[in-house]
């Protein structure tokens, strides 16, 4: 993911990161907040914001950041980084909206309602797949996990050792 050149987007991520490590989700959103307004912001920021809201189990704040994302574009366009850690947010309890979400990241960057227009580098890698095979198996969900490994196919991607391994464990279960 290509990180805004200014020193003070870099200051900016660094900041969020540091909150991010700490679990301290309410820095993590004030920082956001003096970022968008002094408009220091790129993708990277947005990422990071993103996976604090999948630590802190807000899914919906995951998918409204996400789309704040997508319609800010250029360089805040959310790459596969944010996706991925909106994909891990809705794992959390809402499996179909991460299915959705890859779906969306596999047409990238064609724009969808729920999550807007993803940038073309959004495409889903096997991280992504590995992080909802994951969700599928803390659902039990074997289908979604068949779906995922199929859909891969697709994406060009072979599911690797840990994404088998989710599979089996969710059969399995």
């Amino acid at each position: 993911m290509a990180e805004g050149r200014s020193a003070r987007t870099r200051a900016l991520n660094e900041e969020l990161h540091q909150y991010a490590r700490r679990k301290d989700y309410a820095n993590v959103m004030a920082t956001l907040a003096r970022g968008e307004q002094d408009k220091t912001v790129d993708g990277r920021t947005f990422a990071i914001a993103i996976s604090a809201c999948a630590d802190a189990g807000d899914a919906a704040g995951a998918v409204r950041l996400l789309r704040a994302a997508a319609d800010r574009g250029g360089k805040c366009a959310p790459e596969v980084a944010a996706c991925t850690a909106c994909v891990k947010a809705l794992c959390g309890d809402d499996l179909p909206g991460a299915r959705e979400l890859l779906r969306a990241m596999a047409r990238a960057p064609a724009a969808t309602p729920r999550f807007g227009a993803l940038a073309e580098a959004a495409r889903p890698n096997a991280r992504t797949a590995n992080t909802f095979l994951r969700g599928c198996l803390r659902h039990g969900d074997w289908r979604a996990a068949d779906w995922c490994v199929e859909a891969m196919e697709g994406w060009g991607l072979e599911a690797d050792a840990n994404g088998r391994a989710y599979v089996c464990a969710t059969h399995a279960a």
